[in-house]
């Protein structure tokens, strides 16, 4: 799916779907999580989350660490590009996102 027709917007947190099943690692990495947290507390942006709109749901594709550091820095929005797509086109950009990001994946995260 191109980029071309994202767009930037912030959006309430409470908006955005956030389903375990799009969440391609094994559990949050909680030193990033608190290293995340702390830079929003501080007042720093981090790049935007990835969401899907299908119409009815913002579908949270990537960014779950960046997602779980605004709640627990207790921000009311955060920074998100907005494709048009459903839950299978975040699923895929989900699972794109954990080759890209440098992390490799763990065996049992392999699926």
């Amino acid at each position: 799916m191109s980029t071309a027709n994202a767009k930037s917007a912030s959006l309430p947190l409470d908006s955005i779907t956030v389903d375990r099943r799009l969440q391609m690692r094994v559990e949050i990495n909680q030193d990033a999580l608190d290293d995340y947290s702390s830079k929003y507390i501080d007042g720093h942006s981090l790049p935007p989350v990835i969401v899907f709109n299908d119409g009815d749901s913002l579908w949270l594709a990537d960014g779950f660490h960046r997602y779980s550091a605004a709640k627990a820095a207790e921000l009311p929005e955060i920074n998100c590009d907005v494709r048009a797509g459903t839950a299978p086109n975040a699923t895929q950009k989900a699972a794109d996102a954990t080759l890209d990001n440098g992390d490799r994946p763990a065996q049992t995260e392999r699926r």
